[in-house]
């Protein structure tokens, strides 16, 4: 049953998320948390950040302990050099992207979608677009914050997700159940609320270019009984190289508490190990370094995780592959991918994929042999596009000058 007024009273929370919180440790405190954590000296634990900072990895000290790479009991066996931190994952992408003329269409939710949508693939569509910017007032293109305003009104529109065109990690993202008209508030799937004005001239103030309004989409059933009327998503991160589109990693994020999207910096929320020919789910955490947990159930539904299989795990892995293939020219791609009860969604799709996701699921870098050995292929096509780049301009340019 929808709150009352007097239900959600005195429960409105700040306005829209557009940065992530931030926690500052003293470095002092921290070192001799790490040592009693790990049962190891100081300079041994020193010691290992040095390979991880002064390697090909380039962690910094925050990376190398968000990673649990302080306790070598986490990750045995691996070289901890192989972890990569934020540095030398935007090489990676510089490499394996090189095409950056697609960046613009990517990071773009709208177009991409369209994109996507125009080839066949499953998407969750567009209900409305706010945009101060720019466009054509009509049912969809809401430009004024007294359209904004009429469209949230309407219990029709609801239950709704709102995001940013161009958001990363769902900040500036909003869930809504439905409007409560006596308290002019916009409630949550937790029964909290949102002052209608508040949102949107929080929308107005930090997203006039454009803020995307979509329906609910309901989870696999499945997936319901784990975490509730959420979406878990399966990021997919996938290559594609001259033999065709692979499966690079996999893992998976289910929201739990009062968080309505899956994104694992937000406290609480789930990180699950896959295996990626099966779909079945291993090994549960949430945080990371030292405020990591390990689980087996979810801490909200008590259902069991571990051991379980991701539904439609052939359909999730066959929407990654056939989208790869479709933006080959930008070779390294992540995937958001929800399943659903008629199979899966693509519910984003990123040109700079977060590797530290799948490190931090699976326990091993992410510079393996297969990503290397695709970064120099992606180099030795990266020359031969710019060779057969100079000799198009300049037989364009000899064309022009004899006419």
């Amino acid at each position: 049953m929808a709150p009352t007024a007097p239900d959600i009273a005195g429960t409105v929370p700040p306005g829209i998320e557009i940065a992530q919180p931030q926690k500052k440790t003293a470095l002092a405190e921290v070192l001799q948390r790490l040592g009693a954590a790990s049962g190891r000296p100081l300079g041994a634990l020193l010691g290992d950040f040095i390979k991880t900072s002064l390697g090909p990895g380039k962690l910094s000290f925050d990376e190398f302990v968000a990673l649990g790479l302080y306790d070598p009991s986490r990750c045995p066996g691996v070289d901890i050099r192989s972890f990569v931190g934020l540095g030398a994952m935007q090489r990676v992408w510089r490499r394996a992207n090189y095409r950056m003329e697609f960046d613009g269409l990517i990071a773009n939710k709208i177009a991409m979608g369209a994109l996507l949508h125009a080839h066949g693939f499953p998407v969750v569509p567009l209900v409305a677009l706010f945009s101060l910017a720019a466009g054509y007032p009509g049912e969809r293109s809401l430009r004024t914050k007294e359209a904004l305003r009429g469209f949230l009104s309407d219990p029709a529109h609801y239950p709704l997700f709102g995001k940013p065109v161009g958001g990363t990690q769902s900040l500036g993202t909003a869930s809504f159940v439905h409007y409560n008209a006596a308290a002019n508030a916009l409630v949550g799937h937790t029964g909290s609320a949102q002052d209608l004005d508040r949102f949107i001239d929080d929308v107005a103030e930090h997203f006039p270019d454009g803020y995307m309004f979509q329906p609910h989409l309901a989870p696999h059933a499945a997936t319901k009984t784990i975490c509730g009327d959420r979406l878990a998503t399966v990021r997919v991160v996938t290559i594609a190289g001259v033999s065709g589109p692979k499966i690079l990693r996999v893992c998976e994020k289910i929201p739990a508490g009062a968080n309505a999207a899956d994104n694992y910096w937000r406290p609480g929320n789930l990180l699950v190990q896959l295996d990626p020919q099966s779909g079945l789910r291993g090994r549960v955490t949430s945080g990371k370094g030292l405020e990591l947990r390990e689980h087996t159930h979810h801490p909200d539904s008590g259902a069991v995780i571990s051991g379980t299989f991701v539904p439609n795990w052939a359909v999730v892995c066959d929407l990654a592959r056939e989208a790869a293939r479709l933006m080959k020219e930008t070779g390294l791609m992540g995937w958001d991918i929800a399943p659903v009860d008629a199979g899966a969604v693509i519910v984003d799709a990123n040109a700079s994929p977060d590797l530290m996701l799948p490190q931090l699921a699976d326990r091993r870098g992410i510079l393996d042999a297969e990503l290397l050995s695709f970064l120099d292929e992606r180099t030795r096509s990266e020359k031969v596009w710019k060779r057969e780049l100079r000799a198009t301009s300049a037989a364009q340019h000899r064309a022009s000058f004899l006419n």
